[in-house]
This record gives structure tokens, C-alpha cells and sequence, in this order.
């Protein structure tokens, strides 16, 4: 219990008095005398010195050094330091009372660019273009579909959403340059953009809407040896030959539809289970949390788009995070895995919004081609042919004579 002033003045009064009997007693002495303790002591000296002091003066001022209880100040006023000392706050009895840490700022939200999405989304990953092993007769026939479903809808714009490896890349895993078609960055670059403006332009033929990519790098988009970024420079061609093209070097938040917030980006890790390894789902919940810091429900993100897997796997729900995830399929025939030759199911993503509803659609390719292609001695061979045509084209475009 706090002490009162006369309480702390009928203990200075009789230390004084023993004070007076033995000047040379010491205070932790006096206070054994006293039956109290020397924090008690020291405490209702500097009360009883307090209350008998002018206003204003030092001794209202300054606390005891040994710390204790003190009265708080006015409202609005801030209290002073007082390294020595302990300021209880205690609020009434029955009710709870949050008291705020001075100096001590909420974390702001991490830096997130969310880019609406008007009308459907076609979301595609890992063609892995100037590979010998490139499916792209399979590709072309999921198109197909998707072209079939976007003509129904009739939307005035489309988005295609690019989640990496569009290109083969250089230097990704040992051995790789023996199963490349174009070794030359450039050429590479190339192949892709013209790709990705041949795709563009049967999107356009058939619905008539106005088309915008949206391309996010992944790990075959990178030479290691040199640095050079193949993504990068498939938009910028692209951007020359008058597409509507952006490129994000890491990852970008997209609203698929009203309050539905996707984060798009490439993947890592390999898991034979699941699309998803266990690490990247600890990664991306961590991100995605990171992300969801501060922001109002409508912009806080609820689904992850991504590829590297090749594996397409649709609105698999992380419980009790509110997330779900979707994976796109790749389209390289599989001959380095144990898993065997394309094992795994390819294909795309329509995303399609219908007020603030948005419906999934996996589209797969001909079963038929997909088989005969995979199973093709002369797969390779008519790679080479159709990587000739692609880059004669690209050259060609760029204003390249024969």
C-alpha cells in the first residue's frame, strides 16, 4: 500500500529521533530499529520532504532514488525521464485497460502492387520453348479450347498471364546445352517473342478483345553464365512489335475478380506428392502473410498462382489459412525424372468473372496429341523444323531480308 503523509511523517519524526541518539547510525540501520524496510524509509522521507515543500520546488520534482510510487502527470503531459524509477500504472478494478507504448510504431505494409484484371485470364507456365523436347502441338491444342471458351464469352479484353519459363533459358542444370535447339541468347529471345505474338494474335482472332501479358520471370529465364534476362527481353520484342506487355522480375499481386487477390510467381522445389513442395508452401504462406499485414479485407490476398511444377492442379486449399493454390502444367516431355515421360497432368487456367464470383476452368490438351507427341521418335526432329520457322519469322519481323 502507497504511504500516507502523516504516516510518512510519524516515521521521519522518530527517525529523527534515533537519528538524534546515534548521528552516526547508517539509514539500513535505523530502518531495522524501525521494523520497516531501507526502501520504505527512504521512501516516506522523500514523501514527508515533498509535502512540506513550497510548489513548484525540486523537492516535488525529483523521486526517490530508490524508486517507488509516484503520481502521475497532468493529461497531456508528458512525464519525464526517470531512469531510477517505476511508473505503475494500474487501471480500476473489473476493467481491462490498454495502455500505448510510447515510441513503439505499428510495422508498415510491405510494398505490394495489386494490378486489376479486366474481364478473363488465361494463365499459362513453363512452355519451355527451344527445347528438344517442347510440346508444342499439345500446346497449341489446349489452345484450341481455350480459344473455343473465349469466343463464347465474347469479353472486350483477355489477360494472359505468363508464370515463367517461357523459354528454355542456358545454364540451368548440368548437361542442358545438349538439349537446346538455339544455344544463342539472343536468338532464344527470339523464338519466344514471336511465340508469344503468334499466341496473342489467335486470341485476338477469336473473340476480337484486346489482349495484355503479363509476364512473370522464372528460373529458365535467367543465363547464368552471362545474367541475361530472356523474360525481359521477350517483352521488350514484344512491346516493339506493338503488343500490350508488362514484366515482373519476382512476383505481382493480380485481382482476378472484385476482392479475389491472386499472388502470381514461378515456384521452386519438387515434391512427388504434391505440386507443391513443403518448403515452398512454408514460403509463399509466409509471403503471403507478409503481404496481408495492415490491408483491408478486399485487397488481402486468398489464392497463389504459380508453374515450375508442371503439374496442373486446380483450387487446392491450404486448412485453416483461407488459401488456395493453383498450378499450372508445363509442356517439355519429362525425360529426366523418375516420374517418367510427362506423367503429370499440363495444361492452363481460365479464370472468368462473373460479378464477384470467379469461376476456375482447367483446360487440358487432346489426349491424342498429347500421347502421340510424347511418345514421338521424331519429336526432336520436328522441334528443329519448327524453331527454323519461328526464328525466320522473328527475323523477318525485325526487318531481316533473306
Amino acid at each position: 500500500m502507497p504511504l500516507s503523509p502523516e504516516k510518512a511523517r510519524e516515521i521521519v519524526e522518530r527517525y529523527r529521533e534515533l537519528k538524534k541518539r546515534n548521528p552516526k547510525a547508517k539509514d539500513k540501520e535505523i530502518a531495522r530499529l524501525l521494523g520497516i524496510s531501507p526502501h520504505k524509509l527512504a521512501t516516506a522521507k522523500w514523501l514527508h520532504k515533498r509535502n512540506s515543500s513550497p510548489p513548484g520546488s525540486e523537492a516535488q520534482k525529483s523521486p526517490p532514488a530508490e524508486g517507488g510510487y509516484i503520481s502521475l502527470p497532468p493529461p497531456g503531459k508528458e512525464p519525464e525521464n526517470r531512469p531510477n524509477s517505476t511508473v505503475c500504472i494500474r487501471p480500476p478494478r473489473g476493467t481491462r485497460q490498454v495502455i500505448p507504448q510510447r515510441g513503439v510504431r505499428a510495422p508498415a505494409p510491405p510494398t505490394m502492387r495489386r494490378v486489376p484484371l479486366e474481364g478473363p485470364t488465361l494463365a499459362v507456365a513453363d512452355a519451355h520453348l527451344n527445347d528438344v523436347d517442347c510440346l508444342y502441338r499439345s500446346f497449341s491444342s489446349a489452345l484450341d479450347v481455350a480459344l473455343a471458351q473465349l469466343a463464347e464469352l465474347r469479353p472486350p479484353q483477355v489477360n494472359l498471364l505468363i508464370a515463367g519459363d517461357w523459354v528454355a533459358g542456358r545454364g540451368i542444370f548440368r548437361g542442358q546445352e545438349f538439349r537446346l535447339l538455339l544455344g544463342d541468347v539472343n536468338w532464344q529471345a527470339l523464338v519466344g517473342a514471336e511465340v508469344l505474338w503468334e499466341v496473342v494474335e489467335r486470341i485476338r482472332d477469336a473473340c476480337g478483345a484486346q489482349v495484355k501479358t503479363y509476364y512473370v520471370k522464372g528460373n529458365h529465364d535467367v543465363d547464368k553464365s552471362s545474367g541475361f534476362e530472356f523474360g525481359l527481353w521477350v517483352v521488350k520484342l514484344a512491346q516493339q512489335w506493338g503488343l500490350d506487355c508488362e514484366y515482373f522480375p519476382l512476383d505481382v499481386v493480380v485481382e482476378l475478380a472484385p476482392g479475389v487477390n491472386a499472388l502470381v510467381l514461378h515456384g521452386f522445389g519438387y515434391s512427388m506428392y504434391r505440386p507443391q513442395s513443403p518448403a515452398f508452401i512454408n514460403a509463399i504462406m509466409r509471403r503471403v502473410m507478409d503481404l496481408n499485414l495492415g490491408r483491408s479485407p478486399e485487397e488481402q490476398i486468398s489464392r497463389v498462382i504459380h508453374g515450375h511444377a508442371h503439374w496442373l492442379d486446380v483450387d487446392f486449399h491450404l486448412s485453416g489459412w483461407g488459401i488456395a493454390i493453383d498450378s499450372l502444367g508445363g509442356w517439355q516431355r519429362n525425360t529426366r525424372l523418375s516420374l517418367g515421360r510427362t506423367s503429370r497432368p499440363t495444361g492452363f487456367i481460365l479464370y472468368v468473372p462473373e460479378g464477384e464470383k470467379l469461376y476456375l476452368v482447367p483446360i487440358e490438351p487432346d489426349p491424342q496429341i498429347l500421347d502421340q507427341e510424347t511418345h514421338n521418335p521424331r519429336l526432336v526432329a520436328r522441334n528443329i523444323l519448327t524453331v527454323g520457322q519461328w526464328l525466320d519469322r522473328a527475323l523477318e519481323r525485325l526487318g531481316y531480308e533473306l
